[in-house]
């Protein structure tokens, strides 16, 4: 089964002097968090008698599937679910009810999709999923993962991209959102952080940084 696809464009980035820099994900992925857990969960999957390619296939079907029709959603794009089997689609369906509920209840209205920006200050990029709007005009950014689980490297990353919307913008976020829907059955589970709360995985971005061009600068010495 192929899920349907909302084409992505997520572009270099580049300085405005030209010079090319790393995205968010990229610098969070060399310093390996998370590993461990991926491990664990292949080797738990061989032990009980599973490939765990083919039961991440299809964990992931439903994921994905259920991440499509959020994106379809926040995007105003009518989805295309003619190829998706009917049990495969409710189990979906009801994680993407729970997503409209949270915009609804909490009266966010999307503005802006897949905001792709770079920082000239500290010479990196990113591409947000999404800003919303509250009815007392205060921002919030959303970002959308498929996973089953929640990892610090998310929470470095929404603070990676309030940083460059705010040198952007030079606006303030109220709140930032992480929406997770489970690759096991599609479950739907949102986290909520203010600025505050993510000043250290700011600063724990920010090292990760400093490692990154520092790993960058000693390749030519190996």
């Amino acid at each position: 089964m192929e899920i349907p696809q909302i084409t992505k464009k997520y572009p270099e980035y580049h300085i405005s002097d030209g010079t090319k820099v790393k995205g968010v994900t990229t610098i969070l992925g060399n310093i390996g968090w998370g590993k461990n857990a991926l491990m664990y969960w292949a080797w738990k999957e061989g032990k009980e008698g599973r490939d765990y390619k083919e039961t991440s296939k299809e964990a992931c079907d439903i994921g994905n599937v259920a991440h499509y029709l959020c994106e379809c959603h926040i995007k105003g794009i009518i989805p295309n679910t003619t190829s998706i089997p009917k049990d495969m689609l409710l189990q979906a369906e009801n994680s993407y009810d729970s997503f409209r509920k949270f915009l609804d209840t909490n009266k966010l209205s999307i503005i802006d999709t897949e905001i792709g920006i770079v920082s000239e200050k500290l010479k990196y990029g990113g591409t947000i999923d999404c800003i919303a709007r509250d009815p007392n005009g205060k921002l919030h950014l959303i970002d959308i993962k498929t996973s089953n689980g929640m990892y610090a490297t998310y929470l470095l990353q929404l603070a990676a991209y309030g940083a460059l919307y705010i040198e952007k913008y030079k606006k303030s976020i109220r709140d930032y959102h992480i929406i997770r829907i489970s690759k096991q059955g599609g479950m739907f589970f949102h986290y909520c952080y203010s600025s505050e709360k993510l000043a250290i995985p700011y600063k724990a971005f920010l090292a990760a940084l400093r490692l990154d061009v520092c790993n960058s600068a000693m390749k030519g010495m190996i």
